[in-house]
């Protein structure tokens, strides 16, 4: 007897950044307008979420932005990473991020 195919599971796709000093800020603003678009632009992404922190708590160790994608599935996922939408954004980041965290958590 097979055992039955286990259900995708979502995947949160997180990102910690701490912008260079000299990074401009139309170039970020307009990396983070592309982000929010993701769930109309990118095929199995759930939600997203970006921002600085507003914890209370003041543990974010330098990292001064975060980006919070959550996809259908891992494939979604690894679609995303050479999607036309996305390109743009990890550009920016790649250029402008002093120090970048990116983790993946299965749902």
């Amino acid at each position: 007897m097979t055992e039955p195919t286990p259900p995708e599971r979502p995947v949160v796709h997180v990102v910690l950044t701490r912008w260079k000093p000299d990074a401009p800020a139309d170039a970020l603003e307009s990396m983070r307008a592309r982000t929010r678009r993701f769930p109309v632009t990118v095929p199995g992404v759930l939600g997203v979420v970006e921002g600085p922190s507003s914890s209370p708590e003041g543990l974010e160790a330098g990292y001064t932005w975060a980006l919070v994608v959550t996809f259908r599935d891992a494939r979604a996922r690894d679609a995303y990473l050479t999607h036309p939408a996305h390109l743009p954004v990890a550009e920016v980041i790649g250029e402008f991020a002093e120090r970048l965290v990116v983790f993946d958590l299965d749902g």
